[in-house]
């Protein structure tokens, strides 16, 4: 069982940009370039670059500098790493459920498939069972009916073989091997 947990991946500063459109020239009728240009503005900011809920972003703003804020970005990080923790420990937990959810869906199946290959050998057995009795039936027939004109020995040699076959087979549809659930392979549809 696996379950990845989230890492940081990054943080950082970012400067803001204002977007001027370009001016064109007279000269060139065709612009196969950007029809923008980006000025810094000089603003910085602090920024985590992480999935979670809460504050992200610390800027600078007319009263306050970005070198001023360093302490509150620091705690804003410890505060986002705790939530980042709280919510690995979630997903591990629901992950640990999946699981256990998914390892019990597949007992079920097994013991469907189970159910079916049993109930598909109970009824090949009965229909040994009932060709078995036509044999015998088959057997006794022949024995009744011991042609004088035919060789005994023959006959005599045939019957003894067709009665150990047939007594075979029935020992081994009177003495059936019960299929487990552990024999049942898990199949993954997916």
């Amino acid at each position: 069982m696996t379950c990845r947990l989230r890492k940081w991946r990054s943080f950082g500063i970012t400067e803001a940009v204002k977007r001027i459109e370009r001016i064109q020239d007279d000269d060139r009728e065709y612009s196969w370039g950007r029809n923008w240009d980006y000025i810094p503005t000089g603003t910085l900011a602090l920024e985590i670059k992480e999935r979670f809920h809460g504050q992200k972003v610390i800027r600078d703003g007319k009263t306050q500098r970005l070198e001023d804020c360093l302490n509150r970005f620091i705690l804003l990080l410890i505060k986002a790493a705790e939530i980042m923790k709280i919510e690995n420990v979630e997903r591990e937990a629901r992950w640990r459920e999946y699981e256990k959810e998914r390892e019990r869906e597949q007992l079920a199946q097994r013991k469907r498939e189970l159910e079916k290959v049993r109930t598909e050998q109970l009824f090949k057995s009965a229909n040994d069972w009932q060709q078995c009795q036509m044999v015998r039936t088959y057997i006794s027939a022949v024995i009744s009916s011991e042609n004088a004109a035919s060789d005994q020995t023959e006959i005599k040699a045939w019957i003894t073989w067709s009665t150990r076959k047939l007594e075979a087979l029935e020992s081994k549809l009177l003495n059936p091997e019960l299929i487990e659930v552990d024999s049942i392979r898990a199949q993954n549809y997916w």
